[in-house]
This record gives structure tokens, sequence and C-alpha cells, in this order.
């Protein structure tokens, strides 16, 4: 899988997630977070590397929210 392709993954996993939760704030921030991954992923590979390692650790942090 092309690293666009992965993060356009990243943030479809995160659209699932939302829609799955009944927590109105991880409901926003995984929105949020899959239209910054959307971003990414439009804006190609010339984007930063910390900027990827941003979006990750925020979708790990609202992956831990959900338990």
């Amino acid at each position: 899988m092309l690293p666009q392709e992965q993060i356009r993954q990243a943030a479809a996993d995160c659209l699932d997630i939302a829609q799955t939760t009944t927590d109105p704030t991880a409901k926003i921030r995984l929105t949020t977070l899959a239209q910054n991954f959307m971003e990414l992923a439009e804006e190609g590979l010339s984007s930063s590397h910390a900027v990827l390692a941003r979006l990750l650790e925020e979708f790990n942090d609202a992956q831990m929210l959900k338990q």
C-alpha cells in the first residue's frame, strides 16, 4: 500500500470509530483527525514526517479514549 493510501485508510478508520462511539467529544476529535489525515494525503509526500507522526499519535490517543 502506498503511503498516501495508508493515510487515507487512517482517515477512514477514524470515521469508522467516530460512527461507533457514543462519546460526543471523541466523535468530534476523531472526525477532525480524519479531516486532517485527508488533508495530509492530498498534500502528498512533501508533507513533513512530523505532521504525520503527530496525527498518528492523536489517532492512537483517540483509540485509547474509546476503551
